[in-house]
């Protein structure tokens, strides 16, 4: 049987975090990443930003300071949704935070994963990224 889109929720078994069709995403990304039409350099992912705070990346090109981040259950309102209060508000002080650090934040939605939209802008970036030479 196919993976499902649709959200469940669970228990992960490292940090109890919370599953959610994100996972998903960011495993269909990455496949999308590995047959890109211009080179992607390597990413880290789940990186541990700042530990303090416990915050992650989703997809981060450290050297680059390029930071990308999947808003899973968008569609979703409540305090644990990016659409909530309180996600929404802890999502503004992780993008403030990388911004201060020098580093460029994109951001998708799980529409932009289904349409390849994401992986547009992304080869959009390495590629101008590598006319330039960096």
């Amino acid at each position: 049987m196919a993976p499902s889109w649709r959200l469940f929720y669970g228990l992960a078994q490292e940090g109890c975090r919370l599953v959610t069709e994100v996972s998903a995403l960011e495993d269909s990304f990455a496949f999308q990443l590995s047959i890109a039409s211009v080179k992607i350099p390597a990413f880290k992912r789940e990186y541990k930003f700042d530990p303090e705070r416990k915050w992650r990346i989703d997809f981060a090109w450290i050297e680059l300071k390029i930071a990308l981040e999947i808003q899973g259950g968008t569609h979703i309102h409540g305090a644990r949704s990016h659409a909530g209060k309180s996600g929404y508000q802890a999502d503004c002080d992780k993008a403030n935070a990388l911004a201060l650090a020098g580093w460029r934040l994109f951001r998708f939605t799980s529409y932009d994963i289904r349409s390849v939209a994401a992986l547009n802008m992304m080869e959009r970036v390495f590629g101008d990224a590598q006319q330039i030479d960096l």
